[in-house]
């Protein structure tokens, strides 16, 4: 049986072209199982989807939890931050003669007890500037780096201002600024200004420096001077002229020589812990020009106004040591909470539409509540005796937070006859504590707040670029 040309050459022609193609196939499955040639070239090992084990599982669903907390916590603080400072942004448009300073207020801002001044610091710069910015207020911070600062600057403002009005105890004071701005023209505002202080600690300050400026004097009060003995000239028993005199300086010649004595026999430790007391005893402020215990016999001034400016007390939450950490990442992770309650004070500050006397109630509708009032307990007349004792709401302010103090200042000891602004209760006069003011929101703030809240993001971001 003969084959014909185009059948033979047909069938080589086949089989050829079947084994390109196979091995082609081959090499391109082989390539695809080594990955991306460029990756390879980089050193890069081959990377295979997988689920990750038991051990990653943990660890990314604890960090991963942990960073949405945070994230979510940044978000609504934002959110609050900017609701309170639209709150207040309409002040910024309000028109301002030229011949008018704007409204200036005043900040107490104290380093919180066994730490320095940046957690104080930080909390203003991230709760209460924001606001203060908003809604164009000019004010001046007064810092406290040590325990009774405040009590100082308070006092001290007070008696400034007592001195201008009475003109008496000592040389007034001359403002410079002042009588520049005066012979201009320039007014001060006439509205409410008011004092925002920060925490338990500075509120304590507070209080007492306002008690100190309004009830005691103008000038320091002189020490008490030493009785200085006259020696009478006593006759020997010959009746010569020999006295006393003669002893008692042989007396003092002698106490003079051993305390020289003394001196050189101290050891150098003992002579730096001295040098340390002395430079100690300078770094704090000079002693309160009037007890707690004389608020009751102080008389009050002619130039005590019928109302002190209102205040704000802001909560200054701040815990210190290793066992507290749970509380401490707590709030780390609920600043949103904190964030609404500064905000909604400060608000209240600087819009200034409202305020209201400290709310004063008796002991016996108190429901067993300590009362620190002087006419209680530091009231030596029989006519204070008789007057029932009363509980007032700036003693209960930010009570709450002493127990967090640092253990250096709560177990610290106490000595007889010195005060102890930071343990000592808070022990208000009658007179003054009446007269003191607090300011608060109203319901129209409140629901403008609010309403600010609910807006879009995309409204308000449009709205601050405009203002800018």
């Amino acid at each position: 049986m003969s084959e014909t040309p185009g059948s033979s050459s047909t069938t080589p022609a086949s089989s050829t072209n079947a084994v390109p193609n196979a091995s082609n196939t081959t090499a391109a499955a082989a390539a695809k199982s080594e990955g991306n040639p460029a990756l390879r070239m980089l050193g890069l090992p081959k990377w295979r989807p997988r689920l990750p084990s038991r051990n990653w599982l943990i660890f990314l669903s604890v960090t991963g939890s942990f960073t949405a907390a945070v994230l979510y916590d940044r978000h609504q603080k934002r959110r609050i931050q900017r609701k309170w400072a639209d709150t207040v942004s309409h002040l910024a448009s309000d028109p301002l003669p030229t011949n008018t300073m704007p409204r200036r207020v005043r900040i107490y801002v104290q380093a919180p007890p066994g730490d320095g001044m940046m957690p104080a610091r930080e909390e203003f710069y991230e709760y209460v500037k924001p606001v203060l910015v908003a809604g164009a207020l000019d004010w001046e911070v007064v810092e406290g780096r040590r325990e009774g600062d405040v009590r100082w600057a308070v006092a001290e403002g007070v008696r400034r201002k007592r001195r201008r009005q009475e003109g008496g105890g000592g040389e007034v004071e001359m403002d410079v600024v002042a009588m520049a701005r005066e012979r201009g023209g320039t007014r001060e505002w006439e509205g409410i200004a008011g004092d925002l202080v920060m925490g338990r600690h500075a509120w304590k300050e507070y209080v007492r420096g306002l008690h100190e400026g309004w009830l005691g004097p103008l000038e320091k009060p002189a020490e008490t001077e030493v009785e200085v003995v006259r020696v009478e000239e006593e006759k020997g028993p010959d009746g010569s002229g020999h006295t006393a005199i003669g002893d008692v300086a042989v007396e003092t010649l002698k106490d003079v020589v051993e305390n020289v004595v003394e001196e050189k026999e101290l050891t150098e430790e003992e002579k730096t812990k001295k040098e340390e007391e002395e430079k100690r005893k300078k770094l704090f402020k000079p002693e309160a020009y009037l007890a707690v215990r004389d608020y009751a016999s102080a008389s009050l001034p002619a130039s005590m106004p019928e109302y002190l400016g209102p205040t704000t007390v802001l909560p200054f939450p701040h815990i210190l040591g290793f066992l507290n950490s749970p509380t401490r990442i707590w709030r780390f992770l609920h600043k949103r909470r904190l964030a609404d309650e500064i905000g909604r004070q400060t608000a209240a500050f600087v819009l200034a539409t409202s305020y209201r006397p400290f709310d004063a109630q008796t002991e016996t509708a108190a429901a067993g509540q300590p009362s620190d009032s002087p006419a209680s307990e530091f009231s030596e007349s029989p006519v204070d005796t008789y007057r029932e004792p009363r509980v007032y709401e700036q003693q209960a302010l930010l009570a709450n937070e002493e127990p967090e103090w640092h253990k250096s200042v709560r177990k610290r000891e106490r000595v007889e006859g010195k005060e102890d602004l930071w343990r000592d209760p808070i022990v208000l006069d009658e007179r003054i504590a009446s007269k003191m003011r607090v300011f608060e929101l109203t319901q129209e703030d409140e629901q403008r707040a609010a309403a600010f809240l609910e807006k879009p993001k995309e409204e308000s971001s449009d709205k601050e670029q405009g203002d800018s």
